[in-house]
């Protein structure tokens, strides 16, 4: 015997052929339902209404059970997609066309958008440090990143129906890596080159190298890379300011028309605190572009060296690499001390201690957990990692077997206890791995790694460095050894082993703030660039020391000038935060306050905004970059008065067309929603007629 079920896949589809059966049953139902319950006082032709709402209720029923389908044709044209990018830089906008750039051309700029969606559809992008989504450019990027955009590009529009990319730049770039190296669409890569190449008179200050903490009475090197551009024959003036006195200055032949080179100062300290420095070059004649004729800069004098003792067990050329950065750092008054041979001496004379190597003498080390001296601690692929985990720096290791992982050091993006220059970032991902303990690792609560570990070509989320606190000591761990290779890589790629010293001068730094136990902790960057958010946070604890948010904290700002900016915190999980948006490049302290049982407690510091002037270092287009990611990717580069012919070019573009596609979608009516409320419409009318007849 066939099952009827089976049959309905063949019948669903051809459900007018039951519509009469289903009219027929539907008329059978209301006629033995109304002959054998004739309605009194009701004429005939509301019997046969009543009559027919009942036939087409139970006949829509009927057909249910065939589960009939309704087919509909849907048809659809995706277009192939164009990516407008226009570079947002300041540079763009800073030449004797910036009325043009800021106006003719954006408007020129939009029409273009407008006139290829009648084909294509079209991604505006705007790029410069970051890549953000809009049309037109408000020139306000402090940085100019264009291997960021041709890599936001592959990511955004990979297996996407790119038909073309336009980009829109001076080519000024001054930072990341070759865009080509970046781009991997199946696309063509058009330029519209924007700027002016033609060299102009002018002077200016590249970038400055300088201490950014140094001791009262020592002296800060400072370097300075300057140059200048058609002034051969000329002689330019570099000075050294702090505040307004002048401290420095040297005078420098110019014997070419592309002259650059480096100037040393020593920078004498003065007060402890936060102080302001400037280096100045004169003004030439006829020179136009004079805002990269002047850098400030920022140097904290604290009120004396300290004093480091590096502890080691056994020989290492990590050793000899520490010693040489302490001793370049010139900050530190470093004494190496062989615990080979001498264990017992004093630590009271110390301001922190740095241990390569965990000594077998737990005396020892319940001697350094109980001086309470910031420590910086170097695990070596001999140490004991019992006796490690006993120091409770804030790691605890679980080893997994004997052997040891080569790990590659990876830069932590979410550290933010003090700057990292892009420089040292770019030179750690070039570094030697280090051996680590084949374990897995437990950061206890107020542990941030400021290295990963990348295992082969994988990233962890493993420490290799890593920094934590207490209420009373700062920790740093460095989980590996074989660092000595890092200081010479450094040495040998960019001359000096600067970079390494960078890295170990934030470690110390880090480790010297001396930790109290005070009521009010606030925590605030010592640096920030002028288009970045200044957030603050700070935490209040209470007798037992313990987290308590339910007063309110008050913090006034107050500019080198004098002006302040009061404000009240915003509580945040058990602390508060403070989000006082941007302020102007200059030097600011801050008191922060709050009411507590022992009194009204405050905290005090200091932080400085630099200005960014990158973008307006050379206002000179580069426009050969634009050709070469061009000529590499398919497409050809134009000028702005030649953007009618790049249009024409896309618009008859033949490879791109729109695809026309067209579906069946198939529904059955017991998903229909209005199958089911016309059926109870036709019931509920037959109801209400029947009651208000006087019938049942």
């Amino acid at each position: 015997m066939v099952n009827p079920l089976t049959l309905l896949p063949i019948i669903n589809n051809s459900w007018i052929a039951f519509l009469p059966l289903a009219l027929v049953g539907g008329g059978v139902y209301a006629f033995i339902l109304y002959r054998k319950n004739s309605i009194e006082g009701v004429s005939p032709l509301q019997h046969a209404l009543l009559f027919m709402l009942r036939l087409f209720a139970i006949a829509l029923l009927i057909l249910l059970l065939f589960n009939p389908v309704i087919r509909k044709t849907e048809s659809s044209i995706e277009k192939p997609v164009v990516v407008l990018a226009h570079d947002n830089s300041l540079s763009v906008a800073s030449t004797k066309d910036s009325l043009y750039y800021r106006g003719a051309w954006l408007r020129r700029w939009e029409a273009l958008s407008t006139s290829l969606e009648k084909r294509f559809h079209v991604r505006n992008l705007l790029f410069g440090e970051t890549v953000s989504e809009g049309v037109l450019p408000s020139y306000e990027a402090y940085h100019t990143d264009l291997s960021s955009l041709t890599r936001d590009l592959t990511r955004r529009f990979a297996g996407r129906r790119v038909a073309a990319v336009v980009l829109a730049s001076d080519g000024i770039m001054n930072r990341g890596v070759d865009p080509v190296w970046e781009y991997h669409l199946d696309a063509p890569l058009y330029t519209i080159a924007l700027g002016d190449t033609v060299r102009k008179k002018d002077r200016y200050i590249q970038r400055l190298f300088s201490n950014e903490i140094t001791y009262a009475g020592n002296v800060a090197p400072l370097e300075v890379d300057f140059g200048a551009t058609l002034s051969q024959g000329e002689a330019v003036t570099l000075s050294v300011y702090h505040g307004e006195k002048r401290l420095d200055q040297k005078r420098f032949s110019v014997d070419s028309d592309h002259f650059f080179t480096t100037a040393s100062f020593a920078i004498p300290s003065h007060k402890p605190g936060l102080q302001r420095y400037s280096v100045r070059i004169d003004r030439g004649d006829g020179e136009l572009n004079v805002r990269n004729n002047q850098q400030d800069f920022y140097i904290r004098v604290l009120e004396g060296k300290k004093k480091v003792a590096l502890l080691s067990s056994s020989l290492s050329p990590d050793i000899s690499s520490l010693m040489q950065a302490f001793h370049s750092l010139n900050s530190y008054e470093t004494d190496y001390v062989d615990l080979t041979q001498d264990s017992e001496f004093s630590l009271k004379e110390y301001d922190m201690l740095v241990l390569y190597g965990i000594p077998d003498d737990e005396a020892f080390c319940k001697k350094i957990q109980a001086s309470q001296l910031p420590l910086f601690v170097i695990f070596t692929h001999g140490d004991n990692i019992a006796a490690f985990n006993k120091l409770e720096a804030g790691i605890r290791i679980n080893r997994k077997s004997e052997g040891i992982n080569r790990a590659y050091p990876v830069v932590n993006e979410d550290f933010n206890f003090f700057n990292l220059s892009p420089e040292l970032a770019d030179f750690m991902g070039a570094c030697a791995p280090l051996r680590v303990p084949f374990a897995s690792f437990e950061m206890a609560a107020g542990t941030t790694p400021l290295l990963l570990q990348k295992i082969g070509n994988v990233k962890t989320s493993m420490p290799l460095l890593a920094l934590s606190k207490s209420l009373d000591r700062r920790y740093a761990m460095l989980l590996g050894d074989g660092f000595w290779s890092w200081r010479m890589s450094a040495a040998k790629e960019e001359g000096t082993p600067l970079l390494f010293d960078q890295l170990l001068s934030g470690v110390m730094q880090y480790l010297s703030v001396r930790e109290e136990k005070e009521f009010l902790y606030v925590k605030c960057k010592e640096r920030f660039y002028e288009n970045e958010r200044i957030r603050i946070e700070a935490e209040v604890y209470d007798e037992n020391y313990l987290l308590n948010n339910e007063a309110e904290v008050s913090l006034i700002l107050t500019s080198e000038r004098g002006d302040q900016f009061p404000f009240v915190m915003l509580r945040r999980g058990e602390g508060y935060s403070l989000d006082a948006g941007t302020l102007l490049p200059g030097a600011y302290t801050y008191v922060a306050s709050v009411p507590h049982s022992s009194g009204r407690v405050q905290a005090h510091g200091a932080f400085v905004v630099s200005e960014t002037v990158t973008e307006l270092n050379l206002l000179v287009a580069n426009h050969e970059i634009l050709r070469h990611l061009s000529a590499e990717n398919e497409g050809a580069t134009y000028l702005p008065s030649e953007i009618s012919r790049l249009e024409k070019e896309l618009q008859e573009e033949e490879v791109a067309k729109p695809i026309y596609s067209v579906r069946e979608i198939f529904k059955a009516w017991v998903k229909d929603i209005r199958i089911f409320l016309l059926i109870l419409v036709l019931l509920t009318i037959e109801w209400f007629l029947r009651r208000y007849a006087g019938s049942y």
